[in-house]
């Protein structure tokens, strides 16, 4: 037995140090390689960044160096190596080296043990968008994901970013950290960072604030009807209540970068940032005010939820192909559901507010047809081929794992927080698995691990749950979980009999042109197309705003005759009205409500 035992334990260790020698060696091969970027825009007005890759210390036969298909945090292959141009490798002295293209993201080098390498190419950038990269005459943004090759074997080595603005242009912000105060130069822990720190550089407005004990940076690009001081003091507040959900900050840093625009373009978070897009006139209206609060909100509560805690399929980032996660529902619909509710809990959105836009998320979601179709966990993960390449049918075969993912966290929030007695919520929940997939494994979460600590903190089964509500597509009995807040769901249409004839359509140069088709509506059932243009109704020419007063003239159940053109061809069609089917709901608290409900309500809505 003591032979047996000793055996063993020789083997073990031997294993052990052959494993840390072959560490050792690994390290010692790739330790004395040095990358360094360099980024310059000497021409911004062509629309073209130059980007210089120099690798020293490197004497392998080849490299194979690659170009992003995709961000994380937005699940489209968007085929960013398209905008590259003059791709050229060269030693340190100067002497051209043999490349090829392999695949459409990828190109061989072959280097015959050269020490140093200088890789050098453009990209076009042109297309402002959180996820992309743009330059003119007024400023650069980069998002380094489409901008910066990598290597898989070097990825996780540290490197330096050296950035030669153009002339006129005097700031930079972004999440890097620099490496002298002084410089535009900065260090980068790997290539996951530096994909992952969005860079904006010009001449834009900078406000720093502190708040939850990390150093803030505002970046507004472009003018707007913004106050800063008011905006400083809200996103404060929006750091203090997330913090305190999960007990931490894990930035000592953070960095906003906020384009006001003429048009509204959403939000994508980063490690140690965010990009905002936003109507430059928004910030007046307190109703669109909001609404920038919540988008910046969101974009914040993504530092715990995706960017740390993440699904398993995420770890590590495979930026050459689609990462595929039922868990989309929890990655954004909690996020979503989070959003206004940290303004309600900030003080920065009034109870009344709060309500509406609840109501609001189960009206939208009670009048998409595709809920009847697609589950959640389906719709997270097709959104690769589906979300964001939605069309005409869209509405009526998918639903949004953003919207119905913040109505299953509300109910499942009011569910624990009455099963606990107003012991526990769901920030409980997201703070634990937080603590112990993050910060105690550094490892990400499936489906099981998400149904354990949602069980654990409900302290009931959420079998039936998840195969209705997650993997089903089960309508949902709104009315029991909303009365253990003491609160009635209303539909205000309940009482209106209007006539519908179920599509939705646009006016061009005052044609009217029908732009979706509600399933099985009475356009859906007569043949009514997308893009059928409608001429008359009953004999009645229809332009401008003559469609709504005509159709106040039927009722469900009346035959309509509808003249239209398709394709330049004239067809009747007979459609049979029905009524709406379009709910808008509203919350009310109950008169007197008990003691639990009362007690579950305030809980819900309290910091």
């Amino acid at each position: 037995m003591y032979s047996a035992l000793f055996m063993k334990r020789f083997h073990f260790w031997s294993l052990f140090l052959i494993i840390a020698i072959l560490c050792i060696a690994y390290t010692g091969t790739y330790a004395k390689v040095e990358v360094l970027y360099k980024l310059s825009m000497p021409e911004p007005q062509t629309h073209y960044l130059e980007v210089e890759i120099q690798l020293s210390g490197y004497d392998k036969q080849e490299l194979l160096l690659k170009m992003p298909v995709w961000a994380p945090g937005s699940y489209l292959i968007r085929e960013f190596p398209r905008h590259i141009e003059g791709f050229h490798v060269e030693t340190s002295t100067g002497k051209s080296l043999q490349f090829s293209k392999t695949n459409k993201n990828s190109w061989q080098i072959i280097n015959g043990r050269n020490s140093s390498l200088v890789i050098r190419y453009r990209v076009y950038a042109f297309d402002l968008t959180v996820r992309t990269s743009f330059v003119d005459e007024d400023f650069a943004f980069v998002n380094g994901s489409n901008v910066f090759m990598y290597a898989d074997y070097l990825r996780n080595l540290p490197a330096r970013l050296i950035i030669h603005p153009h002339k006129n242009w005097e700031k930079i912000s972004t999440g890097l950290q620099k490496e002298g105060e002084s410089s535009w130069i900065y260090k980068i822990q790997n290539y996951d960072e530096l994909a992952d720190s969005p860079i904006q550089i010009g001449n834009h407005e900078v406000f720093t604030f502190n708040a939850a004990g990390v150093e803030h940076e505002l970046a507004m690009v472009g003018p707007g009807n913004y106050n800063s001081r008011r905006i400083i003091s809200d996103l404060s507040q929006i750091a203090e209540v997330c913090t305190e959900i999960f007990g931490e900050n894990p930035n000592k840093r953070f960095v906003y970068i906020v384009h006001n625009l003429d048009r509204r373009g959403g939000g994508l978070e980063h490690m140690n940032s965010t990009v905002l897009q936003v109507d430059r006139w928004s910030y007046g209206p307190e109703n669109s005010y909001l609404n920038f609060l919540s988008l910046a909100a969101h974009e914040y509560f993504h530092l715990w939820l995706v960017k740390r805690l993440r699904p398993a399929a995420f770890i590590p980032y495979d930026y050459d192909q689609e990462q595929y996660t039922p868990l989309l529902w929890v990655m954004e619909g909690f996020v979503s559901y989070y959003d206004d509710l940290i303004l309600k809990r900030a003080g920065l959105m009034s109870e009344r507010e709060y309500l509406r836009r609840v109501a609001l998320n189960f009206s939208t979601l009670m009048n998409t047809p595709g809920r009847k179709v697609q589950s959640v966990a389906a719709s997270s993960f097709d959104t690769w081929i589906k979300f964001y390449r939605r069309d005409e049918n869209s509405n009526n075969s998918q639903v949004s794992y953003y919207n119905k993912g913040a109505v299953l966290a509300t109910l499942l929030d009011l569910e624990i927080i009455s099963n606990s007695m107003g012991k526990h919520r769901l920030n409980d929940v997201l703070k634990e698995m937080y603590q112990q997939f993050y910060k105690r494994k550094d490892a990400g979460i499936n489906e099981n691990d998400v149904k354990k600590y949602l069980e654990r903190y409900a302290g009931k089964d959420l079998g039936d749950f998840f195969e209705s509500y997650i993997y089903g597509t089960d309508e949902i009995d709104f009315e029991k979980y909303f009365e253990k807040a003491g609160l009635n769901l209303f539909d205000l249409n309940s009482e209106n009999k209007s006539a519908s004839l179920g599509f939705s359509f646009q006016y061009i140069s005052a044609n009217m042109v029908v732009r979706t088709v509600l399933r099985d509506g009475p356009a859906w059932k007569s043949g009514i197309n997308v893009d059928d243009e409608i001429l008359a109704i009953d004999g009645f020419r229809v332009r401008n705003d003559t469609f709504s007063k005509l159709m106040q003239n039927y009722k469900a159940g009346d035959e309509v005759k509808i003249l239209l053109s398709r394709s330049g061809i004239i067809h009747e069609i007979t459609c049979q009205a029905e009524k709406s089917t379009e709910v808008e709901y509203i919350l009310q608290k109950t008169a007197n409500p008990e003691k639990l409900p009362s007690l579950v309500f305030e809980k819900w809505l309290s910091r």
